[in-house]
């Protein structure tokens, strides 16, 4: 007599799905697997399981490694997937073996990871991964930096205003000023109403606006002088303080990983490239 087949349970609602991503995170999850956040081209941040991704030996473990793009193929519940295959498709060598690159590659992360999911996530895919390549290259990482800061916060409905007065409006004006509270680049005449308005020279608002509104192919090799440099950084670092609706980190390691480098006299070719 032919035993009775069992009713189908949990696994019949399970559905096989595809993913191209890049690895922002993997960590320990249980003893065995490892719980892997990906950025992917379609569905934004999708974490995750690897059974068995911790073993000796596990090919899933080798392919999932942070910042590093794959291919996926996962099994979908109603909580987290759970991987089924794993293929590399591009990897950054100068990412994995330098702490101050890697350091600049978690940065990016932690941003991409307050985005959340999202079906349209391919434009913010393609800024990542134009992040990466460029951080595994000779641009400055602070410049690299800002382009995916502007266009994190412009995918959160928070980026600044850099073409017209942030607080009047005005567009016939120069703007001279940034303030966080204002919500961008204003004039001379709100200046002064403005507590944490602070000058913004003309150098750094060309390279805000440009990569406000510039796609990540029509981005040419990132050069300028460092006090430029210091100050498109610093206007980002403080609009996100006043913007980002958490608190960020990993910039912070980055610079201080970086700090012993400069003071050694080792500082990247890129830092000190001239602007043209």
């Amino acid at each position: 007599m032919r035993r009775k087949r069992r009713a189908p349970g949990k696994g019949a609602r399970e559905m096989k799905e595809g993913e191209q991503g890049v690895v922002l995170r993997v960590r320990p999850y249980g003893e065995r697997d490892l719980l892997v956040v990906l950025f992917g081209k379609t569905q934004g941040r999708l974490p995750l399981i690897a059974r068995g991704g911790r073993k000796l030996g596990s090919r899933v473990h080798a392919v999932l490694q942070p910042f590093r793009v794959v291919e996926v193929r996962y099994r979908k519940t109603r909580e987290v997937g759970t991987v089924t295959q794993a293929e590399l498709l591009e990897r950054f060598p100068p990412l994995e073996e330098d702490p101050v690159r890697f350091a600049w590659a978690a940065y990016g992360a932690e941003l991409l990871e307050h985005v959340g999911e999202d079906r349209d996530a391919r434009p913010l895919y393609d800024v990542y991964l134009w992040y990466l390549r460029r951080l595994a290259g000779n641009d400055p990482p602070e410049l690299v930096a800002a382009y995916l800061e502007l266009a994190t916060l412009r995918a959160q409905g928070l980026a600044p205003e850099l073409h017209r007065c942030a607080r009047c409006g005005r567009e016939d004006v120069p703007l001279v000023a940034f303030s966080s509270e204002a919500g961008g680049a204003v004039c001379a005449d709100c200046t002064p109403l403005l507590s944490d308005a602070y000058p913004l020279s003309s150098a750094a608002l060309y390279f805000l606006r440009a990569f406000a509104q510039l796609p990540p192919g029509r981005i040419g090799r990132l050069t300028a002088k460092p006090d430029t440099i210091d100050e498109v950084a610093r206007h980002m670092d403080v609009f996100l303080a006043h913007h980002w609706p958490a608190p960020l980190h990993a910039k912070r390691v980055a610079r201080e990983i970086s700090r012993p480098l400069l003071v050694a006299g080792e500082e990247p070719e890129s830092e000190t490239a001239k602007e043209t």
